[in-house]
Parts: structure tokens; C-alpha cells; sequence
């Protein structure tokens, strides 16, 4: 069940329907029942009923627990850590708001995708049947396709405006970019394009926004495999604007640099920390007089192992105005962050000698690659005789000219003054990746297998919720010093051993704990199960 929205052409007033999915029998295809309940307020967006109507019993969703109906003995420990999970965070109330008709089904899939690492949605009714979950029945194949397909956009959006609301203006928010293969000819957005590892790809790509404080991701979206990340900062800018986010501070790494992505920044008051990539003549225009002075010890940093200073610069602000059809431009303030690191000058030198002597080799045995032609032509003289043969000779001034921003890196900000707090908080970044290795890989997004834009749609949500739940639990991990002695896995199937006995008409009896369980539900920052021990 979910919610679809419809603008009514003659009146110009936007309805909202609950639509119901189910199988026809007779045309062996999806179909859908829709029932109006009510208008949409153009101002609070929210849904104010046009007449009352009688819901038929059999159809009306109590708030609470899924009421007991059998008797049986299911897993209950690692669920019940997800449901107190979703209780604090709002996720539960937030799903609960957007689809009150399938989330206990969205809940009930992100538990599987948590529990069950890389197994296919195919076998969640044999989970189904042992454990306890929200939804407290099976769901079939057929039945998660029509889930997530009917899992609009409009209440996505409605979603990220809930989660964002508790969190949003508190933290710096990480943005990165990844990308997920396919071969699909259905999905229009697949596209050749290059990911992080330089490889051309059939792909899609998938952008992340997480927070560095709470460590929880509160929006994703997901666009064309041959977009790069310098393009995709402005649509950000823009959804961030339509969900009514003004204040928000965000982190991105230097795929994202460019004089555009600045301004529009400035442009949309937003705090910002962004990554340089060097040789930059604007940084070197900054870093030059300052190169020898700031690798002195009054800079250097005992926690980094680096040199660290900072200047106050100028931004030279400017903004198209097409209407006006001018340009305005003025100056900016902000925080110019430079660092040098002796150990990565050391190891960007070495990864250089290594090539150069590969690349000499090739030209001295004359097995030359084309695609090496460019640094063949940088770093070496090459001379042949017929009585010498070929002689290869480096071209110092070019390697000097290479080495030369070695182990030096920048950092530009508008708000966070000191170079220190600013490694911080962009080394806090790495948490975007550790994401994006969960999603690809405990929750079996390495590839996509689906075969409609509203299936896939529905499952990357759906994945993005359970990402939600793994992120919080690790956070827990880490502040509690648990991955000293577990691994997540590990930590999960503790917990998930523990059984509970269900009877109708009766309270949900919990078995029995170990002392070891209970101190994990300590840990992890929950009040153990009720248990009759």
C-alpha cells in the first residue's frame, strides 16, 4: 500500500490516493486499487481529508505491535535491537508518516538485508517464518517488487524532510558519489562511464549525504553512470532548497572543487570545507610564499604527523543574472587550509620512481604504450643510433617541477578558521565510504538486479533505510570499543539466537539471555527484552 499524488486539471487541486496493489489473476500483471482520502494543503503539504469514510475492520491499522495470532517459538533478539534502534532515531515514526500502509514491509526487508549478509531476496520467507519482525508475515518474490514499486517519490521526499528535520542544521553533512554496475537495457539512467578505480563501465551513480556527527545518512539520489561529481553539486544545492534546508553545513572532497560549485555555494549561504587538487594555480598563487615558512615546528602536528597553516583569502565571487543579463561579483571570506606531510611526500615520491623506471624500460626495449606516450615525452630525452642504440635520459626540470607539491594537499572553508579542526572534520569523511561498502556489499548493491526504474527505485530506498539501522548500530560499536572483540556479524548473531514465545492472547514471553547479551544491549545503547527468567 502507499500513497500517490494527483493534480485534478479543471480545479487545479492536488488529491492524495492510497493505492493498494494485487495480482490480476486474469491479465497476469500488477495492478492497482486507488481510494481518495483527501486534498493536499499547497502550504503544509499535509493531507486534510475530504469526508469522512468508514474503513472496513479487516482493513484498519492499529498503532502498536503486531498483534499475536499463532503460537510459535521465533528469533527475536537482533530484531527487537532493531525496533528500539527505529524507536530513537524516528526512523519507525518517519516510515510510519510517509507509508502508513507498507512500512512495517520496508522494516521488514531491512532487517533481512542486515541479518542475512549478500543473500538474495528470495529466500526472506525462510527468514520470515523463524524470526519476529514488523510485518510478522511473508513476503514473496513477486509481493517486494509490488513494495517497491509502489514506493512514490513523493513520499520519499516527505521522508527526507522528516529525518532531516532532526538532524540537519546540527552537523557538517559528508557528500560523495559512487557508482553500481549493470548491464540492464531497461534501466535508462545505466551509462559507460569511469568509477574510482578509472575502469569504463556500464553504471549508474549513486550520491550519498551523511551526517559526521550522528554518523546516519539522511538523503541519496541516484542519476546517469556518465554524470561526474562536479556536476551534481548544483541539483543537490537545488533538492536541498526544495526540501527547505537553508542552513547546512556540507563536506566534499576535491572531485567536486570548481570555480561554479563555489559560487553556487556562496550563492545558496551554505557552510562549506572542500578539497583542493594541487598543481592549482589559485592554491600555488597562496601556498608559494608560504612553502618554506610553514614547515616549521611551531606548525607541525605531534596527532597528524604533518605540517598544518592556514591563511584568511578571497574569493572572487560571481553570479549570472540572466534576467538582468549581468554579471554581479563582489568578494568573499574564506579560509585557504594548507598541509604538508612528509610521510605522503615519501610515498608520492617512491609511486614516482616506480613508473619512471617502467616507463624507461619500455622505451629501452622499444615495446612503447600508447597510452604512456604523454609521460614518455614529459620526463625523458630519447636518442637512437644505429651503432648505440636507443639512450633514454631524464629530463630533471620536469621531475623537479613533479615533485614538487609532493606531500602537499589544501583545504578551502568559509566558516571553520583553524587548519586542524578542518583535517578533522574532513577526515571524518572516510564515513561515506565505509557507507557506500556497506551498501555494495552487506546489502548486496555490488550489482543491481532489477528489471523497471520504479523496482529499483523502491529497493535503493529500501536499502538506504537499512543503511540507516547498520550505521547506527556501528556508531554504538565504536564509542563502546565492541570491535575489539566482534565483528558486526558477529556482534548481530549474538543477539539473534535469543527466542521468543508467542501465544495469542498473552505477552510476548522472551527466553533466556547470557550475561554477555545483556551487556551487548547495554552497549549498544538499549534496554534488554522483558524476559522470565
Amino acid at each position: 500500500m502507499a500513497i500517490v499524488y494527483q493534480t485534478n486539471k479543471r480545479t487545479g487541486i492536488k488529491y492524495a490516493y492510497e493505492s493498494i496493489s494485487y495480482w490480476d489473476k486474469d491479465k497476469q500483471q500488477s495492478r492497482a486499487k486507488r481510494i481518495c482520502i483527501g486534498r493536499v494543503d499547497p502550504e503544509t503539504r499535509e493531507i486534510i481529508p475530504t469526508r469522512k469514510r468508514k474503513v472496513p475492520a479487516e482493513k484498519k491499522i492499529k498503532p502498536g505491535p503486531v498483534p499475536i495470532t499463532r503460537t510459535a517459538r521465533c528469533f527475536y533478539g537482533a530484531t527487537y535491537l532493531f525496533d528500539r534502534i527505529g524507536e530513537e532515531i524516528g526512523v519507525t515514526q518517519d516510515l510510519k508518516t510517509c507509508f502508513p500502509g507498507g512500512y512495517r514491509q520496508i522494516l521488514s526487508i531491512a532487517y533481512y538485508l542486515i541479518l542475512e549478509d549478500r543473500s538474495p531476496l528470495s529466500r526472506f520467507p525462510r527468514w520470515a517464518a523463524i524470526h519476529r519482525h514488523p510485518h510478522g508475515d511473508t513476503i514473496s518474490s513477486q509481493r517486494s517488487s509490488d513494495l517497491f514499486a509502489s514506493i512514490a517519490e513523493e513520499a520519499r521526499q516527505r521522508f527526507f524532510r522528516l529525518q532531516g528535520k532532526r538532524r540537519v542544521e546540527k552537523e557538517y553533512l559528508a557528500y560523495d558519489s559512487t557508482s553500481i554496475s549493470s548491464y540492464s537495457q531497461c534501466l535508462r539512467q545505466v551509462r559507460y562511464g569511469r568509477n574510482k578505480d578509472h575502469e569504463h563501465l556500464a553504471q549508474i551513480n549513486l550520491t550519498l549525504l551523511f551526517g559526521q556527527q550522528s554518523r546516519l545518512p539522511f538523503y541519496y539520489r541516484k542519476l546517469s553512470g556518465n554524470i561526474p561529481d562536479v556536476k551534481t553539486l548544483r541539483k543537490l544545492l537545488a533538492d536541498m532548497n526544495a526540501l527547505g534546508y537553508e542552513k547546512i553545513k556540507v563536506v566534499l572532497d576535491r572531485g567536486f572543487y570548481s570555480a561554479a560549485n563555489i559560487n553556487d555555494l556562496y550563492r545558496h549561504h551554505m557552510k562549506f570545507l572542500i578539497a583542493a587538487k594541487l598543481p592549482l594555480k589559485f592554491v600555488e598563487m597562496h601556498l608559494d610564499p608560504v612553502r618554506e615558512k610553514m614547515r616549521s615546528w611551531t606548525h607541525y602536528s605531534q596527532t597528524y604527523q604533518l605540517y598544518a597553516y592556514s591563511l584568511p583569502i578571497t574569493w572572487d565571487y560571481a553570479q549570472d543574472r540572466p534576467n538582468k543579463r549581468d554579471t554581479l561579483t563582489g568578494d568573499r571570506r574564506m579560509y585557504l587550509h594548507l598541509y604538508y606531510s612528509p610521510e605522503r611526500a615519501l610515498e608520492d615520491e617512491k609511486a614516482l620512481n616506480s613508473r619512471l623506471s617502467d616507463w624507461q624500460e619500455e622505451l629501452e626495449s622499444g615495446q612503447r604504450h600508447p597510452e604512456h606516450e604523454k609521460q614518455y615525452a614529459r620526463y625523458f630525452e630519447v636518442k637512437s643510433t644505429p651503432v648505440r642504440g636507443t639512450k633514454v635520459t631524464a629530463r630533471e626540470e620536469a621531475l623537479a617541477e613533479a615533485k614538487r607539491n609532493y606531500g602537499y594537499f589544501a583545504l578551502f572553508s568559509n566558516e571553520t578558521k583553524d587548519p586542524l579542526d578542518a583535517l578533522t572534520i574532513y577526515r571524518n569523511k572516510d564515513l561515506v565510504e565505509k557507507a557506500f561498502d556497506n551498501l555494495k556489499e552487506r546489502l548486496n548493491l555490488r550489482r543491481l538486479a532489477v528489471s523497471s526504474e520504479q523496482s529499483l527505485s523502491g529497493k535503493l530506498f529500501v536499502q538506504f533505510i537499512a543503511l540507516i539501522f547498520l550505521s547506527r548500530i556501528t556508531k554504538k560499536m565504536q564509542e563502546s570499543n565492541l570491535f575489539k572483540d566482534f565483528t558486526l556479524q558477529e556482534a548481530l548473531d549474538e543477539l539473534d539466537v535469543i527466542e521468543c514465545f508467542e501465544v495469542p492472547g498473552q505477552r510476548l514471553m522472551v527466553g533466556e539471555m547470557t550475561k554477555q547479551q545483556m551487556d551487548l544491549y547495554a552497549k549498544l545503547g538499549v534496554v534488554p527484552p522483558a524476559s522470565l527468567q
